[in-house]
């Protein structure tokens, strides 16, 4: 499959570049494991933010997935299996159309950012740090020119 120079050298790209993404879907994965189980972290999101723990289980999913495709994207191009490469380009192809749907999604619902999102990232902020920091946060999270400026007005 792999004949000349042009051919090994995009082999070991192939390889080099889907070896990265494992590692990464590793760091993504392990990250994901460690915010959801430390109990440091669970102190400070332990006010009631559910989205935070859906956060790490979005984040533990990401990480695997990548896992998976470096691993294809790799023992594919190391072994020019046909299969593998087919698998791993079907699940290049899924991500890119994910990540247009997720794009256009977020474009349509850029302005429903909800209240209480808002009033629980201020309370984990003002619950979190001392008091001074805490009085500083209080005066500027509750002038509306500040309120504004956090939420992109």
């Amino acid at each position: 499959m792999a004949e000349g120079c042009c051919g090994k050298c995009s082999k070991f790209m192939l390889f080099v570049f889907n070896l990265i993404f494992w590692l990464a879907g590793i760091g993504l994965l392990a990250f994901g494991i460690w915010l959801r189980l430390d109990n440091d972290i669970a102190k400070i999101v332990s006010l009631d933010l559910p989205w935070f723990y859906n956060a790490t289980y979005v984040l533990m999913g990401v990480g695997g997935f990548t896992m998976i495709m470096g691993f294809l994207g790799c023992c594919g191009a190391m072994k020019e299996n046909k299969c593998m490469l087919t698998t791993y380009t079907i699940c290049l192809g899924l991500v890119f159309i994910a990540e247009i749907a997720g794009g256009v999604v977020a474009f349509v619902y850029r302005n429903n950012v909800s209240g209480s999102e808002q009033k629980q990232q201020q309370i984990v902020l003002l619950h979190t740090f001392d008091a001074p920091f805490h009085s500083l946060c209080h005066i500027v999270l509750s002038s509306p020119q500040s309120v504004n400026a956090v939420i992109g007005y």
